[in-house]
């Protein structure tokens, strides 16, 4: 079973609540429950994830999201930079495995990745919303480019 991260029962069967519920620490502690990976529904999406500094690998979010995802690899990870190569924090990455939770993706929003930077074992909140393959299109053709 995951629980590790902050998911919850209730955070994955609506996502939206995560914000709500963890501002009420006494509701977070009594809603925060063990989920059983096998029962959340298999469901292949992409979800954009967003708050993250930029010594940030592809490989530390791959881990960060492997709870939903067994199959994930670097290969699904997308790291978005401005049109001049700046970093923006942003990346998409695509469930697409036979194995994807969508859901427990979702759920990790707010959640801590475990980083390290300059050999400095560090956590982020992290930011984790729903989107889809349009979304990347779009800030492609803004002039951003992947890293």
């Amino acid at each position: 079973a995951l629980y590790a991260g902050g998911v919850s029962g209730l955070l994955v069967l609506s996502p939206a609540l995560g914000s709500q519920i963890r501002q009420d620490t006494h509701a977070w502690e009594i809603i925060r429950s063990e989920i059983i990976e096998e029962e959340v529904p298999l469901e292949k999406g992409w979800v954009k994830v967003r708050g993250f500094s930029e010594g940030v690998t592809k490989g530390e979010l791959v881990d960060f999201l492997k709870g939903a995802d067994p199959n994930l690899s670097e290969l699904d990870v997308s790291v978005v930079c401005g049109a001049d190569g700046t970093h923006l924090g942003e990346a998409f990455v695509r469930l697409d495995s036979d194995h994807s939770r969508l859901r427990l993706a979702l759920a990790c929003d707010k959640s801590e990745l475990t980083t390290r930077i300059n050999g400095k074992k560090s956590t982020e909140r992290v930011e984790v919303f729903s989107a889809h393959a349009g979304d990347l299109e779009r800030r492609l053709l803004s002039g951003c480019v992947l890293a």
